[in-house]
């Protein structure tokens, strides 16, 4: 099956002057007849031209979320739930500034990226940055409809260390983690949210 670029995959491949002369005309005659259209091809061309300007300072957070904002729109999260008792839903990668090509580049100075999940009821999100040593600093907020104690467990997924288990009672957690994919699992009363893969650095 052949995969048919979605507008967001378009107005982003114009706003780098990707397209071929004919594709980019019919796409600037549709921005110019459609309003809807027109602000998201303006909101990409705002992400492009700071990070082209400004691609070794720390991102604006309008700007990391304006580009969480887009992504979500153009591929919504999938949630599984697996029992009545025990719900454990599967968090979609939203954002990763070192994966999407509309937004390659937001990263803080030295090396910091921001990566996203999201569920029903939360969004979990990261910064990860160098933390000396080959050992890398991960800083998670969990920003959930409802308050609560969470813990977050993170499982290596090579299997070569030890399960990490953190308090996050305001949301916030901290760890420092060595190069290599994990899994983290958030658990509050009987909901689990699994996110995954979370690849350091």
């Amino acid at each position: 099956m052949t995969h048919q670029p979605s507008d967001i995959e378009r107005l982003t491949a114009l706003a780098h002057d990707e397209l071929d002369a004919e594709s980019a005309a019919e796409l600037r005659d549709r921005i110019g007849h459609e309003p809807e259209l027109r602000q998201r091809y303006e909101r990409i061309l705002d992400a492009v031209r700071f990070l082209s300007g400004e691609a070794e300072c720390e991102p604006a957070a309008s700007a990391v979320n304006a580009a969480k904002k887009l992504l979500r729109e153009s591929r919504p999260g999938m949630i599984d739930r697996l029992s009545d008792g025990l719900r454990q839903i599967v968090a979609a990668l939203d954002f990763d500034s070192r994966l999407t090509p509309a937004v390659a580049g937001i990263r803080g100075a030295g090396g910091t990226a921001q990566v996203a999940f999201s569920c029903e009821g939360a969004d979990i999100d990261l910064e990860i940055s160098p933390n000396g040593d080959d050992a890398w600093l991960v800083e998670g907020q969990i920003d959930a409809d409802e308050d609560g104690d969470w813990t977050v467990t993170i499982v290596d997924a090579g299997g070569t260390a030890p399960d990490l288990t953190l308090d996050a009672n305001d949301g916030a957690f901290r760890t420092s983690l060595l190069a290599g994919s994990y899994e983290m699992l958030l658990r509050r009363g009987k909901l689990e949210i699994k996110a995954s893969p979370v690849q350091i650095p």
